[in-house]
C-alpha cells in the first residue's frame, strides 16, 4: 500500500487550480478556429468571362492491323449492332 505522504507528492495528482485556465484557453482557441472556418468564404473565385480550354482527342500511334483479333469492346459492339439491325 502507498502512504498518504507518497500520494501527496505524486506528479499524477495535479492541483485543480491550474486546470481551469487551461480549459478556458482551449475553449477560446477552438471557438476562434470554428468561427474562422465558418465565416471564411470557402468558394473559389471563378472568372466567368474566361474562355474555356478546347480539348481534342487524337489517336496516337500506327493504325491497328485488321488481321488481329478484335478487342472485347469492338466485339461486343458488333454483336449489339447485329441484334439491333
Amino acid at each position: 500500500m502507498t502512504t498518504p505522504a507518497a500520494l501527496a507528492q505524486s506528479p499524477l495528482l495535479v492541483q485543480r487550480e491550474r486546470l481551469l485556465p487551461v480549459i478556458l484557453v482551449s475553449l477560446a482557441v477552438h471557438a476562434g478556429l470554428f468561427s474562422v472556418a465558418f465565416f471564411h468564404p470557402s468558394t473559389p473565385q471563378v472568372d466567368l468571362s474566361q474562355k474555356p480550354i478546347v480539348a481534342k482527342l487524337v489517336r496516337l500511334g500506327e493504325k491497328r492491323p485488321k488481321e488481329l483479333l478484335p478487342r472485347k469492346d469492338e466485339a461486343r459492339l458488333d454483336d449489339e449492332r447485329e441484334i439491333v439491325g
